[in-house]
């Protein structure tokens, strides 16, 4: 539950990655997804704390996209190696 997301997150990714396979690379990407993932909820949880402005829309933005960026890498360590670099 809400309680215990931020344990749960951890539980649920290292699942996951071992259900597909155990290799290293999938733990990574099980571990940093729970990570950013925690740093998500956190960050969303003090953003709430503020009264919304134009700055803090454009810095919520800017983190958005920043984060979608470091997903887009995490799948990549995860399904294609240390940054797709040894798939590419």
């Amino acid at each position: 539950g809400r309680d215990c997301r931020y344990v749960s997150v951890w539980l649920i990714f290292l699942f996951v990655a071992l259900w597909h396979d155990l290799e290293p690379k999938l733990l990574a990407w099980g571990v940093l997804n729970a990570f950013f993932y925690v740093v998500e909820v956190l960050c969303r949880r003090v953003v709430k704390q503020y009264k919304p402005s134009a700055f803090l829309n454009a810095l919520c933005v800017l983190g958005s996209a920043v984060y979608i960026g470091v997903l887009i890498l995490v799948n990549l360590i995860g399904y294609s190696g240390a940054a797709g670099q040894s798939q590419l």
